[in-house]
C-alpha cells in the first residue's frame, strides 16, 4: 500500500501495518449505463432501504460495497428504464 511509502504522495506517516489509515481496492468498469440513473430514484426502492447506498450521511456517491441483492435492485431498474446498452454497445464511451 502506498500510504507505507514516504517516496509515494498518498503516504501517510501515522499509518503503520499493524493499523493502516485507509485501504485500497481494485476497481474494474464492467459496464456504463446509457443514461444516469438518479439516486432520487433508487430512493423509492423498498429493497435498498438497508443499502449503504441510501444510508443517511452517504451524501457523496464514491465508491461503496453493495450486497448482491442490492446490485440486483439497481440492475432490475436499469433494465427496466432501458438504460443498459445493447451487447453490441456494450462499450459505451464515458463522458
Amino acid at each position: 500500500m502506498t500510504q507505507f511509502h514516504p517516496e509515494h504522495h498518498h503516504y501517510d506517516p501515522k499509518a503503520t501495518e499493524e493499523e493502516p489509515r485507509w485501504y485500497m481496492v481494485d476497481v474494474t468498469l464492467e459496464q456504463a449505463f446509457i443514461d444516469t440513473l438518479p439516486l432520487s430514484e433508487l430512493k423509492f426502492l423498498p429493497a435498498l432501504e438497508d443499502s449503504l447506498l441510501l444510508r443517511k450521511g452517504c451524501a457523496q456517491l464514491t465508491v461503496i460495497p453493495l450486497e448482491p441483492k442490492h446490485w440486483r435492485t439497481i440492475m432490475d431498474m436499469a433494465e427496466t428504464l432501458d438504460l443498459l446498452p445493447d451487447s453490441e454497445d456494450s462499450l459505451l464511451p464515458l463522458l
